[in-house]
C-alpha cells in the first residue's frame, strides 16, 4: 500500500475515534446533569472532559 493511503486511513481512524469519544463525553455529562436535579449547580464543560 502507497504510505499516502496508509496515512489517510490513520488520519481518518483518528477522526472516528475523536468523535466516537466526543458522543461518549456527551453522554456522561447527559448523566451527570440527570443525576445532580434540579437544585444542584450543573458541571461546567471543564469538569466534564471539554474545553472550559
Amino acid at each position: 500500500m502507497p504510505e499516502d493511503i496508509i496515512e489517510d486511513d490513520l488520519l481518518r481512524s483518528i477522526d472516528e475515534i475523536d468523535a466516537q469519544i466526543k458522543n461518549f463525553r456527551q453522554r456522561v455529562q447527559a448523566v451527570l446533569v440527570a443525576a445532580q436535579g434540579d437544585g444542584n449547580p450543573t458541571i461546567t464543560k471543564h469538569e466534564a472532559g471539554g474545553v472550559g
